[in-house]
């Protein structure tokens, strides 16, 4: 070996060891993991799959080359039912006993179709099952106590006993409330009629009276959620009996119901010396250039048709006005004695008030022929007046108006506005304009003083806003939609919007 060589095989050999040195000595932070024991409890440890392994291996030699060629594996992975067309709409999916799962994609999850295979002969009973069926499962539920899981249901029912435990795993916890659910069977929510007194409250935790409440013998109760023990209301005392059980548990549906109606007395009211008013609707139409382009407001105003015939058939105390904007605002009377539709139009749009008080609210019921009357007249405007169309949109003035109108007629009980918009608003109160840098992160939140500062007046006053957005430019929706957040509505965007789709 050369000298050189010999040179260099060294000082190599010495660099590895100085490298090896380095990282032995460096110090290295473990990072925080989450570990996790699974256990399948009796499922038989064949049914996890494990990966295929090739039986048969071929190598052929050419040219001194080796070529790897595969020629069978066996997989344990169980094969999935094959879907087949139905009317061309679905696919189905067989199980045992000829049993078929119709689902609207081709494709469907294993675990859901095992899940509602369980449930075809199968009933939840809320007492015995602690996991409730996935989502997507259709399933009978029997209230024992707890409440259908399509009303109430958590994110986890395997929670960790300590937040430490929890923020390891980094697992949310959440719920899910959907009060007016469809449930299985088609059972009518059992009311209890409790205007006179009011239903049974903890006194430190204010929780309402449950079957999880363990009446004593010392005519006291103990709070399921705080364990404090109150002092039990004579109008609330009944005796119990050898067991424990309330005598007058089988008259008292709260006591073993998950689910219940409350009736109770003024005092829960928002004013609480005045009777609760139905549910009052405002609907703001925009009815700008844009807007009636694309075909947007035509079709807002037959969805605000179809909406109030709704109304009229499923809330018939519920009452309805509609107002329509562009760079000013439209009121319509709508009392049920009028002909035809009357118009008020208001173009003092920064400081908006109402024209009139009586017929600015109607229920559908009295007055369908009014309020068809100013839809046509709506919709002769968009089609016939098109040299009267402007492109500016007052949107904060418009929704300025609608709460003005709830709060004056309802005397501050609060309502719903429904509105439609297409442009970005430019005129009149909370008017926006384009952002030099609209992708950036800072610009992801609201930072308009007018809409912060009116969707908490909106929220104090128990109105709530749906909003429709229809355009196809730039229209702010971290800022318009803000009021939609705080009050807890709905928000649907759809950009370039079309009539015929």
């Amino acid at each position: 070996m050369s000298q050189e060589n010999f040179d260099s095989n060294d000082s190599t050999a010495s660099l590895d060891m100085n490298m090896r040195q380095l990282s032995m000595n460096k110090k290295h932070r473990r990072p925080n993991r989450a570990f996790h024991n699974l256990s399948f409890g009796n499922i038989p440890s064949n049914h996890i799959p494990s990966p295929p392994i090739p039986q048969e291996t071929n190598f052929e030699v050419d040219s001194g080359q080796r070529v790897f060629t595969p020629k069978q594996f066996d997989s344990p992975i169980s094969t999935p039912a094959t879907p087949t067309l139905i009317n061309n709409d679905c696919a189905t999916f067989g199980g045992p006993n000829n049993t078929s799962i119709h689902s609207g994609s081709h494709i469907l999850a294993t675990q859901r179709w095992e899940d509602q295979l369980n449930y075809l002969s199968k009933t939840y009973e809320t007492a015995k099952n602690s996991i409730p069926p996935l989502p997507t499962t259709q399933f009978y539920c029997v209230d024992q106590g707890s409440c259908d899981p399509r009303l109430l249901s958590l994110s986890m029912y395997n929670i960790p006993k300590n937040e430490h435990m929890r923020s390891a795993t980094k697992l949310p916890l959440g719920l899910t409330l959907q009060p007016f659910a469809k449930l299985t069977p088609n059972e009518p929510i059992p009311v209890c009629d409790l205007t006179q007194d009011g239903p049974l409250r903890c006194n430190r935790c204010r929780a309402y009276i449950n079957p999880g409440f363990q009446f004593t013998y010392d005519s006291s109760v103990v709070c399921n959620i705080c364990k404090v023990k109150n002092k039990l209301p004579p109008n609330h005392f009944a005796p119990l009996g050898p067991d424990g059980q309330r005598s007058d548990i089988t008259t008292k549906p709260e006591l073993f119901k998950g689910c219940v109606d409350f009736a109770v007395p003024k005092f829960y009211n928002v004013n609480k010396d005045e009777d609760a008013l139905p549910l009052h609707y405002v609907f703001l139409i925009d009815v700008s250039l844009l807007a009636n382009e694309n075909g947007s407001s035509l079709s807002a105003i037959e969805s605000v048709r179809a909406t109030i015939e709704y109304i009229s058939d499923f809330q018939p105390n519920c009452k309805v006005a509609i107002i329509s904007y562009d760079s000013k605002l439209k009121f319509y009377n709508l009392r049920p004695e009028l002909v035809t539709a009357q118009e008020y139009v208001v173009t003092e749009i920064n400081d908006v008030f109402l024209p009139f008080y009586h017929g600015l609210f109607a229920s559908p019921s009295e007055s369908m022929t009014v309020i068809d009357d100013t839809l046509r007249k709506i919709s002769e405007f968009i089609t016939l007046d098109k040299y009267s169309h402007v492109p500016q949109v007052c949107y904060g003035s418009a929704l300025q108006a609608g709460k003005l109108a709830l709060d004056t007629v309802t005397n501050g009980q609060g309502g719903k506005i429904i509105c439609t918009l297409n442009s970005l608003p430019t005129v009149g109160n909370g008017n926006l304009t384009l952002r030099k840098d609209d992708a950036s992160k800072h610009h992801l939140k609201c930072d308009n003083d007018f809409y912060i500062k009116f969707s908490h007046e909106m929220l104090k006053s128990y109105v709530s806003l749906d909003l429709y957005v229809t355009s196809a430019a730039f229209v702010d929706m971290v800022t318009i939609a803000y009021p939609v957040q705080v009050t807890s509505g709905n928000l649907k965007y759809y950009p370039h919007f079309r009539s015929d789709q």
